[in-house]
């Protein structure tokens, strides 16, 4: 196989309070939505981290602390280390590779073209974190607030901060939060136009994305491949490292305020729960693409980064990979 190709660069109104029926409703469907939170809750001994106007956002709940190398890197391939045959391993392609090393631990159809799904916000974040300050302040438009589930719950009007739009958009899947996000920063098509530059600039040949979100396109080109996939969540932990603190985090609460109401993400990210050490960074899931999941994991002071797309058990096959590429890099 050719080395691995990926040569990063250096990056270069509040709205009016509403009515008093449509508050008594919003509080309801929040009360609605804390009570169903609180059933499926994996862990609800653990404490939530909840965030006031008083609060200063950088406290966060975080899984680890990372700070992640920066020098410029390439990968090798360990050719006289061939990949395993892993028994009810789903995924349809796959990379796993060794952060300080750079070495790929295991590859399948790293390069084959595919549906990412909702690993696409991986990179909405890296846009959306050299473009903007987290403190900016989002006006929520109709056609964000009427995106398709996942979603965080924003409401048309609402002015709410990019910090909290990160925190849904990477814990809750929230494509309301995507839409707002691309549309807040840079505008929409202008974010477009950013994310395939990204694309292009760290010369990711099996890329091209068409929205922020990871939705499923009929007719314009969205798909990315394993390979790519990596080659983003590495820049992202060397470039845009804010990263982990909105992927890393299990939930979180923000009070409602005279611009926003109240939000409470939870992570999608089963493994921050299940694979000890897990520290980010993004599953997602849609017809056409099954199940994918960006993984990065640490243990004993070894970190891993695995992706898996077009799997039937992303969190399982993600596990599976791990727990090889552990007993590698330990033995």
């Amino acid at each position: 196989m050719e080395p691995y190709r990926y040569q990063p660069q250096n990056p270069p109104r509040r709205r009016r309070r509403p009515a008093f029926l449509a508050w008594v409703v919003a509080m309801a469907l929040a009360l609605a939505g804390v009570m169903l939170l609180t059933r499926l809750a994996p862990e609800p001994s653990e404490a939530i981290l909840t965030v006031t106007e008083s609060t200063p956002l950088p406290a966060r709940e975080v899984i680890a602390t990372v700070s992640p190398p920066r020098p410029h890197f390439s990968y090798t391939w360990l050719e006289e280390n061939p990949a395993p045959v892993l028994a009810n391993f789903t995924a349809q392609s796959a990379i796993l590779v060794d952060l300080a090393t750079k070495s790929v631990l295991y590859a399948h159809n790293e390069d084959e073209q595919r549906a990412p799904a909702s690993t696409t916000k991986v990179l909405t974040a890296i846009i959306a974190l050299e473009n903007a300050a987290p403190s900016q302040e989002v006006l929520v438009s109709q056609r964000a607030a009427a995106a398709e589930p996942n979603v965080m719950g924003l409401q048309a009007g609402e002015v709410v901060p990019l910090e909290i739009l990160l925190y849904g958009m990477m814990l809750d899947s929230g494509n309301d939060a995507a839409m707002a996000v691309a549309e807040g920063t840079l505008g929409y098509d202008e974010f477009i136009v950013a994310m395939n530059a990204k694309v292009q600039e760290l010369g990711l040949q099996n890329t091209k994305f068409s929205n922020p979100t990871g939705f499923d396109e009929d007719t314009l080109p969205h798909y990315s491949s394993a390979h790519d996939l990596a080659a983003l969540a590495k820049y992202a932990l060397e470039w845009t490292p804010a990263i982990i603190d909105y992927a890393s985090v299990k939930r979180i609460e923000f009070t409602a305020t005279e611009q926003h109401g109240w939000y409470g993400p939870w992570n999608l990210n089963r493994l921050l729960w299940t694979y000890a050490g897990t520290y980010g960074l993004k599953p997602g899931w849609t017809p056409n693409a099954g199940y994918c999941l960006v993984a990065v994991a640490e243990r004993n002071g070894h970190h891993l980064l695995v992706v898996v797309m077009g799997s039937q058990q992303h969190f399982t096959d993600a596990a599976v990979l791990l727990d090889y590429g552990f007993t590698q890099v330990s033995a």
